[in-house]
């Protein structure tokens, strides 16, 4: 009797979400002025909201979203971008997403 060792665990994300990150990247490689540690956090943040719920081509539940989260105005602004690049990407340029819901815990 020895040690057997467990299979590897290997992480399955979901494929709309896999679809999701391609398209997002490649718009984002197409810019050729965003460093790839910028690239890598956007992504991020795309992948972030998609895990929570938020309906990524629907700028209000986006904005419901950020309202009820706990995010630091700083995550909040880098989120924001995030988002403005994947509505960019989807045909939503003209969308306007209110900086109130940013910059409301700041004053106080």
């Amino acid at each position: 009797m020895g040690f057997e060792s467990h299979p590897p665990r290997t992480i399955t994300e979901h494929p709309a979400l896999s679809e999701i990150q391609a398209k997002y990247i490649n718009h984002l490689l197409c810019k050729k002025t965003l460093k790839p540690a910028t690239i890598k956090r956007k992504v991020k943040c795309i992948k972030s909201l998609w895990k929570h719920g938020v309906k990524l081509s629907n700028p209000d539940s986006f904005v419901r979203f950020l309202n009820t989260c706990n995010w630091v105005s700083g995550t909040k602004d880098i989120v924001v971008n995030a988002y403005r690049d994947y509505l960019t990407m989807i045909g939503l340029q003209n969308v306007k997403l209110p900086h109130a819901c940013i910059k409301a815990k700041v004053g106080t």
